[in-house]
């Protein structure tokens, strides 16, 4: 809610303050297993040795949707039931908020097993677990881990006033507001505390189940027996719980069998090693569905000629071929960067003049999905072809020019060159498309500066910030949900545009100029006609472009002047 967007929630969304900040429930890059694979891919190549978690909700036919997720790549798979801290959502909404999680963490062990994939990955409860039996309990029905939220809420102060939105919280936790800030009273010994209890609790009923580490329950159903005190009920209502004895199908070994005999395997190796081995390392990189867990050929032949040059300071100009079956490239590199630039703060915290060498890469080809997400640093990237979904995905920083190869025959301002979901997330950087682009352009752009031929369906929804400058034609539900940022194009879009979102605003001489002067980069960048007769026909009290913003920002604005 605007109320909440405090200049500081502001600053770190990327969003103006004060405008309501408006969140799909989908993600709108993951429609189908298939996408979430991409994502699963895409992170792996920006940061190899992190463990990529993928959260379901208990309901039915979650046991499927779990295979798949694995199949994926993910290295954990969070199973949340319907019980757990809901504060900020209303009341209707938590009666459909899934199942109990014992029947999710249940029917995905039994279903991964089944599958010959329980031991690549960690199944994790989570739901509103609270005593030693919950987590006993979690562990009989296959979780390797436990999650906790409401409990340590709960432990730091939170009374469950379900006012979180309201930005009135009693105790200060769920507020950004000063004088409900000072209320809190929280600390971190009462949170340790509690877990401590826990753990006591736990360890007390595995004294009396006579196990000694909670990994020796994983599974272990045979434990489990009808509760004396509802036999009538179950018998008058002829439920049947026989799903919860039935033993998982030989499936092979759980991630922690499998971790704990990979240990003693190499005990030695592992006691001359000092460097700490991250969870992912542990799995069989010649297991079917590791593929996530390798850098991409590309991706490590881009590191490998220019990381060098990087850390000399000099800069780098380099050419690449690449082809669709090429994916996420320039992820590693991003995030080789990225951790470059953490270890630098970390070693001069009070630094602002970090200067990184700038980095010239040239691609020739069909780049396959996610080309450039992640993107970040002082890099200008020029692809001579096409590419697939997502490009610039989340992209902080960085120049990328996208436009077809000289040898080829249509005219760029007509064919799209770019598939859907592009510039997903971005909160910065410039990308110029010389041709069109694909549906969902610019989803949730926080920051980037765009320019492109035309887009398809859905360009620019939930935008919180940005510019994005569409020469040609567009589609229906241009701005859907945007609350921050801008939009420009020529009247032809005003159809387009949804009403409920987007109006249009004059622009002032500055920001003319600076229009045209950014058409002007564009052009030599890309030498678009398009570009060149709206140069040619320019007229700063006639421009041939208009400018369209959120209606609630500027509702906003007027409201505090």
């Amino acid at each position: 809610m605007g109320l909440k967007v405090t200049p500081d929630i502001a600053r770190a969304r990327y969003a103006p303050e004060g405008v309501d900040l408006i969140s799909p429930p989908p993600l709108h890059d993951i429609y189908s297993i298939e996408d979430l694979k991409q994502l699963i891919y895409e992170l792996k190549q920006v940061a190899p040795h992190s463990l990529v978690s993928v959260k379901l909700v208990a309901g039915p036919g979650i046991g499927t949707i779990a295979v798949g997720v694995a199949k994926a790549g993910a290295d954990i798979i969070q199973v949340s039931g319907g019980d757990g801290g809901t504060g900020a959502a209303s009341l209707s909404s938590m009666k459909h908020a899934g199942l109990p999680w014992e029947l999710g963490v249940l029917e995905v062990h039994q279903a991964l097993a089944a599958n010959q994939l329980r031991e690549h990955l960690i199944l994790r409860a989570d739901g509103g677990l609270s005593t030693g039996m919950d987590i006993v309990m979690a562990a009989i029905l296959g979780a390797d881990e436990m999650d906790f939220g409401k409990l340590l809420l709960i432990a730091e102060g939170c009374v469950m006033a379900r006012i979180c939105e309201k930005n009135t919280c009693p105790t200060g936790i769920a507020t950004h507001d000063p004088r409900f800030k000072s209320k809190y009273k929280g600390q971190k010994e009462h949170i340790v505390r509690v877990l401590q209890i826990l753990a006591e609790d736990t360890r007390q009923i595995m004294a009396q189940l006579g196990v000694r580490r909670l990994s020796d329950l994983i599974g272990r159903t045979e434990l489990l027996e009808i509760n004396e005190r509802h036999a009538m009920l179950l018998k008058e209502r002829r439920l049947d719980l026989s799903f919860f004895f039935s033993p998982a199908q030989s499936g092979g070994c759980t991630w922690w069998e499998k971790s704990a005999a990979h240990f003693s395997e190499n005990t030695e190796t592992r006691a001359n090693q000092t460097e700490a081995i991250s969870l992912s390392r542990l799995r069989d990189p010649k297991a079917p569905y590791a593929e996530g867990n390798a850098i991409s050929p590309l991706n490590a032949e881009i590191l490998a000629r220019i990381e060098a040059l990087v850390h000399a300071g000099q800069p780098v100009e380099e050419t690449f071929s690449i082809r669709s079956t090429d994916r996420a490239v320039l992820a590693r590199y991003a995030g080789w960067l990225a951790g470059q630039k953490q270890q630098s703060r970390l070693q001069s915290p009070t630094r602002t003049d970090e200067v990184w060498p700038p980095v010239h890469l040239r691609f020739r080809g069909s780049a396959g999905q996610g080309f450039g997400v992640f993107l970040t640093g002082n890099t200008h990237i020029t692809l001579e072809g096409e590419a697939n979904d997502s490009v610039c995905k989340g992209m902080s920083d960085g120049f990328v020019v996208i436009k077809p190869s000289p040898d080829a025959r249509f005219v760029p301002e007509e064919a799209s060159i770019i598939g859907n979901c592009a510039l997903y997330g971005a909160t910065g950087g410039k990308i110029f498309v010389h041709g069109r682009a694909g549906d969902r352009f610019a989803v949730r752009n926080s920051g980037a500066i765009a320019v492109v031929e035309g887009t398809g369906l859905h360009a620019c929804e939930y935008m919180t910030n940005g510019k994005v400058v569409i020469l040609g034609r567009s589609s229906a539900n241009l701005g859907a949900g945007m609350t921050g940022g801008e939009v420009i194009g020529p009247p032809s879009l005003q159809p387009f545009l949804h009403p409920d979102f987007l109006t249009e605003v004059p622009m002032e001489a500055g920001e003319l100029q600076d229009l045209r002067l950014l058409l002007e980069e564009y052009f030599a960048a890309t030498s678009s006609a398009t570009a060149h007769k709206l140069l040619q026909a320019w007229s700063f009290q006639a421009p041939p472009l208009r400018r369209y913003r959120s209606i609630h920002q500027r509702k906003h604005q007027e409201r505090a002047a």
